[in-house]
């Protein structure tokens, strides 16, 4: 797995982030779901918030843009606390295979 992307996250704003995605086969068919966990996760056991595709999958590599739904303040559909960070995480399904992975570091500042 790649080295994951750090993002800092405005924990008094609420933002859509982009995230790119490496996936074996094109993922876009599907509705990609985020929510971010403690950094010790290895497995998450939270309630997905729907995403989107942000670009088309480019077959040659293999990668795609995710966009998250709005993380930040109280009432962004992830919130975040100051000073804490987290593990942002994607899930879709193809051909009946959940795929789950970590795709970012996500420090709320």
């Amino acid at each position: 797995m790649s080295a994951l992307k750090n993002i800092s996250v405005r924990s008094s704003g609420s933002e859509k982030y982009r995230v790119p995605i490496i996936a074996r086969l094109d993922p876009s068919l599907a509705v990609p779901v985020f929510n971010v966990t403690a950094t010790t996760a290895t497995d998450p056991d939270v309630t997905w918030l729907d995403g989107a595709w942000e670009n088309s999958y480019d077959p040659a590599t293999g990668r795609i843009n995710g966009l998250t739904p709005t993380i930040g303040k109280s009432g962004s559909g992830i919130e975040v606390t100051e000073g804490i960070t987290y593990l942002l995480w994607v899930k879709w399904v193809h051909d009946g295979e959940e795929i789950v992975r970590p795709v970012a570091t996500m420090e709320a500042v």
